[in-house]
């Protein structure tokens, strides 16, 4: 769901496909990428929960 914008050279999140996971969010090494109406602590415990 993160498509690259080659003209400007950024990732950006395509909503479309957006299914409110958080993968983009943790893989994003300059913390640029949030999700709407989750916080960060909430993606980590998620996370967290599917690793165990």
């Amino acid at each position: 769901a993160v498509d690259f914008d080659e003209e400007k050279g950024v990732c950006r999140v395509n909503e479309a496909l957006c299914k409110a996971c958080g993968a983009c969010v943790a893989a994003c090494f300059s913390h640029a990428i949030g999700l709407e109406h989750f916080t960060n602590e909430q993606i980590v415990a998620e996370m967290e929960g599917a690793l165990v």
